[in-house]
């Protein structure tokens, strides 16, 4: 028998853990990535301040991870919506 593969098995899973956590958050960040880019592309533009106002965010908690694309002009609603 050999000493120590419960006490190995708990280390590789914990470190599982970690690795499909850090592997979440990237696909996460790289999915809305993709999504800010379309977004820009199918953007109005005059000026270019809308589009360039266009960003994104990923939040990370113990039991979810969310990607977030976002403006932070106020018009940005009705020149999506109408």
């Amino acid at each position: 028998m050999i000493k120590g593969t419960k006490s190995l098995n708990s280390k590789l899973n914990k470190l599982a853990d970690v690795i499909a956590k850090e592997n979440i958050g990237r696909a996460t960040g790289n999915a809305v990535k993709i999504v800010q880019a379309e977004a820009k592309l199918l953007c109005p533009v005059n000026n270019g301040e809308l589009r360039n106002s266009i960003h994104t965010m990923v939040e990370e908690s113990a039991d979810k991870t969310v990607g977030i694309c976002y403006t932070n002009k106020a018009y940005g609603i009705f020149v999506e919506f109408g």
